[in-house]
């Protein structure tokens, strides 16, 4: 019993907490930085020579963010297929396999819509550093890093009107404890 507990509740990926916050990192010095150049990125426009360094060495750092949340994204891709092909090749009774797969796809689909929204702002903020976007002018580069994203934004959960009916016990197995928190929001404004 314990072993497969520690199992389920450790088998699924987790979310990427500490690369949204390096991202947010990186866009509050880009902020900073963009400010001071007036939303030039490269010297053939004024910029100094420490200022622009400064951009590119974020946009190094947002591109290299890209390629982990990629590397996280298709990891968590290959684990949903994974959990759903579960019955075929995993050495628990069809019976566990289900419930285990019943628990545990939720949660994965949960991150990986989590890594994708993070993939997409750190694509936007590595273009929005490059100097190689011509789609960009040096004018409205700075509202568009302010309108990226925002820094306190939480992944929207919604839940099912099943996942709402299912018990208290089975809901804290089920998700982390950030997901379980909403759950019992949302659980009791619909009983309201």
């Amino acid at each position: 019993g314990g072993v497969r507990e520690w199992l389920l509740g450790n088998i699924t990926p987790g979310g990427a907490k500490q690369i949204r916050q390096l991202l947010n990192g990186i866009r509050s010095e880009a902020l900073l930085v963009i400010r001071k150049t007036s939303g030039h990125v490269d010297q053939s426009t004024g910029a100094r020579v420490a200022d622009v360094s400064i951009i590119k060495s974020l946009c190094s750092e947002t591109s290299r963010l890209v390629l982990l949340l990629q590397e996280r994204y298709d990891a968590l891709a290959r684990h949903s297929e994974l959990l759903r092909r579960s019955m075929d090749h995993i050495w628990l009774h069809p019976d566990e396999a289900r419930a285990a797969q019943q628990l545990l796809l939720p949660k994965c689909e949960l991150v990986s819509s989590e890594v994708h929204q993070l993939l997409s702002n750190a694509r936007a903020l590595q273009a929005s550093l490059s100097g190689n976007s011509a789609s960009i002018s040096d004018d409205v580069r700075l509202s568009l890093i302010e309108l990226l994203w925002d820094e306190d934004e939480k992944p929207v959960v919604s839940f099912t009107s099943e996942e709402l009916s299912i018990g208290m016990k089975e809901a804290k197995a089920k998700y982390d404890l950030e997901t379980f928190r909403a759950w019992k929001r949302a659980r009791k404004k619909a009983n309201k």
